[in-house]
């Protein structure tokens, strides 16, 4: 249980810093500001639902409900990591590439 409660805080990290990532993204880019600012409230919501699982988990009233939802948890986690993974890419590649570029073959 203890390292899957520092799994989902440091998803919840994550989350956050691809979020904040993505600020820059929509100050480059003004015709997908809408569309980045949705994406970036989803990931501090992903974080803030991460982390109450967390800390649910955490309490010892609710850990007898966890059963419920851990195969859900090991599908989940594993694809979000892949997902913030990818972002972390993105970031790296925007160096290289036009911001546009990068954000388009992101979406795609």
């Amino acid at each position: 249980m203890a390292a899957n409660q520092r799994t989902l805080i440091r998803l919840a990290q994550d989350a956050e810093d691809v979020a904040s990532g993505l600020t820059l993204f929509r100050d480059a880019l003004p015709s997908q500001a809408a569309h980045l600012t949705t994406v970036i409230s989803e990931l501090f919501a992903i974080s803030s639902v991460l982390r109450r699982i967390d800390a649910a988990q955490a309490d010892p009233r609710q850990e007898p409900s966890f059963y419920r939802i851990e195969n859900d948890l090991r599908i989940v986690c594993p694809s979000l990591r892949l997902t913030l993974e990818d972002a972390f890419h993105m970031f790296g590649r925007e160096r290289e590439r036009p911001t546009a570029m990068v954000w388009d073959d992101l979406e795609h």
